[in-house]
């Protein structure tokens, strides 16, 4: 399973929940277990889709230009 890296403006979880599920091919976000994902790291999160689950972990940082980069790690991904 293919790691996903990413820049973003905020750490807003339906703007995370959109990249994770894109990239995944999982459809839309029906649930998941977390709000805002806060700087450092930080496991077992999930995502409910319309196509299928995804568990993973995060990573969070600032970088230089004062955006944030979001390293996704799955653990483990099952589609519908």
């Amino acid at each position: 399973m293919e790691k996903l890296e990413f820049k973003t403006d905020n750490l807003d979880y339906s703007d995370i929940e959109d990249e994770i599920t894109r990239y995944y091919d999982l459809g839309y976000a029906d649930s998941s277990n977390f709000m805002e994902i806060e700087l450092g790291i930080h496991s077992s999160y999930f995502i409910m889709a319309t196509k299928g689950t995804i568990e993973f972990s995060a990573i969070a940082g600032r970088t230089k230009d004062n955006k944030y980069l979001v390293i996704i790690t799955p653990h483990k991904i099952r589609r519908k």
